[in-house]
């Protein structure tokens, strides 16, 4: 019944393999560079060849993954938890690729990366095995992400006074419409 999970699962590891062969062959010299007349940085290209391997699809594939497990869904949120497991899917590997993805967000985009990064928080703590694996892989984000997140233990006091997601009423996901009138009434 979780075969759509099960292909996501999938994708993480093709588009994974992907992006470490382009990283290879980068390595090894065999990546054209982009024309110069776009003036990009060695940082940029570095950031546009991975891109260019396969990199973009593995950070939307885990965002999907992270949105998902806090849609509300505790049983999909757990299945994902085996998923990971059974997969071959590091929680490690999820969290690195995002904290990547939020690295390169502008900073119009502040309000999804904090939206990201609170996701991620919330699926190491319900997935990570040990909580001291769980507060490693948090201050990992926040050092590779550059923004500071809530701890675990912080986010664990948070969750003890308000209902999980999937009893609460609602989404805690706002739709792209939502922001939208939200921003009106705002500005």
């Amino acid at each position: 019944s979780f075969e759509k999970l099960e292909r996501l699962m999938e994708m993480h590891d093709e588009y994974s393999r992907s992006v470490r062969n382009g990283d290879s062959a980068r390595i090894q010299g065999q990546v054209q560079k982009i024309d110069r007349e776009l003036e990009v940085d060695d940082e940029e290209q570095l950031y546009l060849d991975r891109c260019d391997a396969g990199l973009f699809t593995l950070q939307q594939v885990d965002i999907i993954i992270v949105r998902l497990a806090n849609m509300g869904n505790r049983q999909a949120a757990d299945e994902l938890g085996k998923l990971l497991n059974t997969k071959g899917v590091s929680l490690e590997a999820v969290c690195d690729i995002l904290a990547e993805y939020c690295s390169h967000l502008d900073v119009s985009a502040a309000a999804e990366r904090d939206e990201l990064l609170g996701f991620a928080r919330a699926m190491i703590r319900r997935c990570a095995l040990d909580t001291s694996i769980a507060e490693a892989l948090v201050q990992r984000m926040e050092a590779a992400s550059g923004i500071a997140i809530t701890s675990v233990a912080d986010s664990e006091k948070e969750t003890q006074t308000r209902p999980p997601a999937d009893e609460s009423v609602g989404s805690t996901v706002t739709s792209g419409r939502e922001r939208k009138e939200k921003k009106k009434k705002t500005g």
